[in-house]
C-alpha cells in the first residue's frame, strides 16, 4: 500500500539514518531538502548550503533522488511573523511546534502529495504512533495516535502535539524503535560519516550560530525599561526590551543574598519584575489556564462529559512528565498540576500524555499558583513556610451584622508571605469569607470554623458588633476569642454605636487594629492577655469542621461566590474552576 515515500533531509544524522532505513526495507525513497528560511534577507545569517551539501552527500551514498523546495514564504506567514507577534506582546513562544504544525506536516506534506506522487512521507522525529514505524498497522477505518519512541531522553512528541490528523496518518517514523545512539553507530556503519558525527540543531534552526537577542532586535526595536524586585517594590536594573527574556531566565543582576530571575513580564508599564534566587517560590506554579486545545486523536471521553480528565503534563520536551487534573472552561483547558513547575510560562504549548500516548496541546495563556487553594483556604501554604515570616495570625477584622448582610468596619491583614501579586487576591478572599461567616452566626455566639490548614474564628455580641480572627491551626481557639473579646471592647470604646450600621472602613477611624495583628502575632503575648481576662464569657464556641456546615440549609456556596460584590469576576472564575476539579477544597 505505501511503496514510495517522501524524506525530509535536514542535513542531519536522524534524517539520513531514517533514509537509510527505508532504503534499506526496499521501500521506493524521494529525499526532500527544505529551505524555509532567505539567507540573504540579512546579512550574517547562517547559510543552509552547509545542510544541504550534507543532505546531498547522504542522498548519493543511498542512492536516492533529493529534491529542494522553497516554504520561505510559508514560514514568514505562518511561523515566523506569529513569532515576532508574540514576542512583542511579551509571551515566549515555540517555534519548533508551529514549524511542525504549519510547515513540515502541512506545506512539505502536500506538496510531497501533489507533486512527487508519494504514498507516504517520512521524518527523522524520535516518535511512533498507534500505525506503527513503517504504518504497517494502517486501518482507513481508524484515526492515528501519537506515541512515545523507545528513546525517551530523545522524546519529540511534544513537538508533534499540534500536528494535524490527516497528516500524521500517513506520516512515518522509522527511529521509533532506535536509540540515539545506535542511530550514530548506523550513520558510521554505512558511512555516512560527515553526519554521524554532527551535533543536534537546537532553537530556531536558520539562526545559526548568531545569538537569538541580536538576531531578534534586527524585527523588534528595543524599549527601555526597568528590572523590579517583586518583594521589594524597589528599581535593581534596567533593560532593552521584555522581547529578549523569559520567565525564569537569570537576569545579569546580584541582590544582596542571591542572583535575580526573571518572575514576570508586564508590558503595558514595560517592567520586568525579577526575584531573588532561582527556587523563589513565585517561579513554582501548579495551574495554568490555556486556550482551546489541538486534540491528535479527538477529544477524552472523560472531558466530552464534562468530567476530570486524569493525565500528564510537560511544557517543556526535556522534562519528565507531571501528573495533573484537566478540565473543560469557557474558552481552553484549566490544568492543575500534582506537583509546583519552574517557571511555567505564558505563551507556551502544554502537552498532555496518557501513558505513551501524546493526547494533543494547548497554548498556555495565563499562570497562577493554585489560587483556589488559598482563596477559599485563606492562606496558599506550599512556599509560604520556607520564606519570610513564620506568622500565626493573618487577618482581623471587625464587623457590623446587619439584618440581611455584615459590612467591614475595619479590618488589618498580614500578608506577607505572598508576592506583591497575590496579595490583592488572597485579602479579597478573607474579606468574603469573613462577611459569610459572621452573617450566618447567630447574635450572642461564636464559632470557629476549621478549613484545611487554617481556621476562622468568629465572634457576634449582643449588639451585633462582630469579630473575626484568621488563624493556622497552632493558634489556640482561646487565646483568639479572648484577643476578639479585647479588639470589640477597643472598638466600642473609640467608635460610637450609633455609627457602626452607617460606618464602613473608609469612614471608621481605628488605627490600632495592624498594631493588633503585629502584637498578637506571638502567641505568648495573646497567652498573657488570657491570664488577665480568664473571666471569658461562658459562650460556647461552636466548632465546624468546614465551612459548609455554616451555611444554613439550601444555601450553596456557588450561588453566595456568583452573588458576592466583594469578588471581582477573575476571582470567582476561579473559584468556579475549583469546585469543578474538586481539587482545593471540601465547599
Amino acid at each position: 500500500m505505501f511503496r514510495k515515500i517522501a524524506v525530509g533531509m535536514s542535513g542531519g544524522v536522524d534524517s539520513a539514518v531514517a533514509a537509510y532505513l527505508l532504503k534499506r526495507a526496499n521501500y521506493q525513497v524521494e529525499g526532500v531538502f527544505m529551505r524555509n528560511w532567505d539567507s540573504n534577507y540579512e546579512a550574517g545569517f547562517c547559510s543552509d548550503e552547509k545542510d544541504f551539501e550534507d543532505a546531498s552527500f547522504v542522498c548519493r551514498k543511498l542512492n536516492i533522488p533529493l529534491h529542494r523546495v522553497h516554504f520561505i514564504k510559508e514560514y514568514w506567514n505562518e511561523v515566523f511573523t506569529v513569532l515576532l507577534k508574540e514576542y512583542e506582546s511579551g509571551l515566549t513562544p515555540n517555534p519548533d511546534i508551529l514549524c511542525n504544525r504549519y510547515i513540515k506536516f502541512d506545506s512539505f506534506y502536500e506538496h510531497c502529495r501533489n507533486n512527487l506522487a508519494v504514498d507516504a512521507i517520512a521524518t527523522g522525529h524520535y516518535a511512533n504512533t498507534s500505525f506503527g514505524p513503517y504504518l504497517e498497522s494502517y486501518r482507513d477505518d481508524e484515526s492515528v495516535r501519537l506515541l512515545q519512541p523507545i528513546d525517551k531522553h530523545k522524546d519529540q512528541t511534544f513537538f508533534l502535539s499540534q500536528v494535524k490528523q490527516f497528516s500524521l496518518r500517513r506520516c512515518m517514523f522509522p527511529l521509533a524503535t532506535y536509540l540515539k545512539s545506535e542511530v550514530r553507530e548506523l550513520a558510521r556503519k554505512e558511512g555516512l560519516l560527515n553526519v554521524a558525527s554532527k551535533r543536534d540543531s537546537t532553537g530556531i534552526c536558520f539562526i545559526g550560530k548568531k545569538r537569538f537577542k541580536n538576531f531578534i532586535q534586527e524585527f523588534i526595536p528595543e524599549k527601555n525599561g526597568h528590572f523590579v524586585d517583586i518583594d521589594t517594590g524597589q528599581t535593581v536594573g534596567e533593560h532593552s526590551g521584555i522581547h529578549k527574556w523569559t520567565v525564569g531566565q537569570r537576569c545579569g543582576l546580584q541582590s544582596y543574598k542571591d542572583a535575580y530571575f526573571v518572575f514576570k513580564k508586564d508590558l503595558e508599564t514595560n517592567t520586568i519584575y525579577v526575584v531573588s534566587g532561582t527556587k523563589h517560590p513565585s517561579l513554582w506554579n501548579n495551574l495554568c489556564f490555556t486556550k482551546r486545545p489541538h486534540w491528535i486523536n479527538k477529544e477524552p471521553t472523560s472531558l466530552t462529559r464534562n468530567d476530570i480528565l486524569n493525565c500528564q503534563f510537560r511544557f517543556q520536551h526535556t522534562k519528565p512528565l507531571v501528573s495533573c487534573r484537566v478540565v473543560n472552561n469557557y474558552d481552553g483547558l484549566t490544568i492543575m498540576l500534582d506537583q509546583n513547575l519552574r517557571a511555567l510560562t505564558e505563551g507556551q504549548y502544554g502537552a498532555l500524555y496518557n501513558g505513551e500516548e501524546c493526547l494533543g496541546s494547548a497554548k498556555i495563556k495565563a499562570i497562577h499558583k493554585n489560587l483556589f487553594y488559598y482563596c477559599v483556604n485563606l492562606l496558599e501554604p506550599i512556599h509560604a513556610r520556607l520564606v519570610l515570616i513564620m506568622v500565626k495570625v493573618y487577618g482581623l477584622g471587625v464587623l457590623y451584622k446587619g439584618v440581611t448582610s455584615a459590612t467591614i468596619l475595619k479590618a488589618a491583614y498580614d500578608l506577607q508571605s505572598f508576592s506583591f501579586f497575590q496579595r490583592s487576591s488572597v485579602q479579597e478572599f478573607m474579606t468574603f469569607v469573613s462577611k459569610t461567616i459572621v452573617e450566618r452566626t447567630q447574635i450572642a455566639s461564636r464559632q470557629s470554623v476549621k478549613e484545611g490548614e487554617y481556621m476562622v474564628q468568629v465572634y457576634v455580641r449582643a449588639d451585633n458588633l462582630a469579630g473575626v480572627l484568621i488563624s493556622d491551626h497552632e493558634y489556640p481557639n482561646r487565646v483568639a476569642h479572648t484577643l476578639i473579646t479585647k479588639m470589640l471592647d477597643d472598638f466600642s470604646a473609640k467608635v460610637p454605636a450609633n455609627s457602626w450600621p452607617t460606618a464602613n472602613e473608609t469612614t471608621v477611624d481605628f488605627p490600632v487594629l495592624p498594631q493588633y495583628l503585629a502584637k498578637y502575632q506571638n502567641p505568648q503575648e495573646a497567652d498573657a492577655l488570657t491570664k488577665i481576662q480568664n473571666d471569658l464569657d461562658e459562650t460556647k464556641i461552636i466548632l465546624h469542621d468546614t465551612i459548609k456546615a455554616v451555611l444554613e440549609r439550601g444555601e450553596k456556596l456557588d450561588d453566595l461566590v456568583e452573588k458576592s460584590n466583594s469578588l471581582s469576576m477573575h476571582s470567582k472564575a476561579f473559584y468556579k474552576t475549583a469546585r469543578k476539579t474538586n481539587s482545593c477544597c471540601n465547599f
